[in-house]
């Protein structure tokens, strides 16, 4: 299992490395979208700051990233850790932002409309050999 280094992404990846018994290694770019600078925003203000960032994927409108850049550096890491580990990844662990950036680059779907369908924890499958979605799983609590 490898994780973002992000904390919340850390400690989930570690539980859950330890539940199936498997080692758990953390990997450089798997990181959430860049916000730092942006302060604390109403769930209002964040649903419209992220609807302003998937709509407009070259522009910088929220945070330290476009949607481009976060979506091409995330998938960047995410086949770093494919081409390193070729026999050993079975799952990595990082943030729904960048994961919904990276389905919808190879599946021919709306960023902002999966993104706003995950709830917490949820899960996509993805084919290693091509990233397209074989499972999505928006709640594990339903």
């Amino acid at each position: 299992m490898v994780s973002s280094e992000e904390p919340k992404a850390v400690k989930t990846a570690e539980i859950a490395a330890e539940r199936l018994g498997i080692g758990c290694s953390v990997y450089p770019g798997l990181h959430e979208h860049d916000r730092t600078g942006v302060t604390f925003l109403s769930d209002e203000e964040f649903g419209r700051a992220a609807r302003g960032f998937f709509a407009k994927p070259y522009q910088l409108v929220w945070g330290g990233e476009t949607a481009e850049e976060a979506g091409g550096r995330f998938e960047g890491a995410v086949r770093g850790v494919l081409d390193e580990r070729k026999e050993g990844v079975d799952t990595i662990v990082a943030h729904g932002t960048v994961i919904s950036l990276l389905v919808a680059r190879h599946n021919d779907l709306d960023a902002s409309a999966l993104w706003r369908s995950l709830g917490l924890p949820s899960f996509c499958v993805l084919s290693a050999e091509d990233l397209r979605l074989r499972e999505a799983v928006p709640n594990l609590k339903t």
